[in-house]
């Protein structure tokens, strides 16, 4: 089976009611496996994990779980919400390298480029698109700006509007906005509201199964000793 036909399969399967309850039983499991549901990054030693739901093996979770992993386990006080709107003419070299490679590794590549330019490296960040209808679409994420916000910003400015960004007619207050993370799990559910293409950078990803990993092998100790 394609990569295409499996992601549409995942979308089509959780924007029905079963696979939310998922997705949402998942999260409940992981905060569960939490010691005191910690609100920042957690300590992996500060874990209580015996008489809990097994967690699930790595390779089985879906992108909509894995970005759940995101939101609980490294978002922090380091980490912003941004949604931003694209040009018309970026939307349509998108749509136009769609038959080559997915809208959304168009624009993540297109992103990490313009932040590395701008930083000399780029963070980690993840990201949906929402579409206001098939030709138009805008974005809804969560990046790490530790102290370069202001560089960050330009950059996803020069990706969704060129280096002439000022100019386009899209009013300043709505091509990007960033704001503190204040209900991670809120703003996790509000960017998988619809039926939407997820997309993880990778170091992003290796670092949240790096974690859930190691909070699975903790849980599976635990059980031993309490067996």
């Amino acid at each position: 089976m394609t990569k295409d036909k499996n992601t549409k399969m995942e979308k089509n399967r959780l924007n029905t009611k079963t696979g939310k309850a998922e997705t949402n039983q998942f999260v409940q499991m992981v905060l569960a496996a939490l010691k005191g549901n910690q609100p920042l990054v957690y300590n992996i030693n500060n874990i209580y994990t015996s008489n809990k739901p097994r967690m699930h093996a790595w390779r089985s979770l879906s992108k909509a779980e894995k970005l759940f992993l995101v939101s609980i386990l490294i978002v922090d006080n380091t980490w912003e919400a941004v949604t931003t709107r694209f040009s018309i003419e970026f939307i349509k070299r998108s749509l136009l390298q769609n038959c080559r490679e997915s809208i959304n590794t168009y624009i993540s590549r297109r992103m990490r480029a313009n932040l590395k330019n701008m930083l000399g490296y780029y963070p980690m960040f993840a990201f949906v698109l929402e579409y206001d209808n098939p030709n138009i679409f805008h974005l809804h994420g969560i990046i790490k700006v530790d102290d370069r916000y202001n560089e960050i910003r330009k950059a996803i400015l020069i990706t969704a509007f060129g280096r002439k960004y000022r100019d386009n007619e899209i009013p300043a207050s709505i091509k990007i906005k960033f704001k503190r993370i204040y209900d991670k799990i809120g703003w996790c559910n509000y960017m998988q509201k619809d039926e939407q293409d997820i997309y993880i950078h990778q170091e992003l990803l290796q670092e949240i199964q790096r974690l859930y990993e190691n909070l699975r092998n903790s849980q599976r100790k635990r059980r031993k000793v309490d067996a």
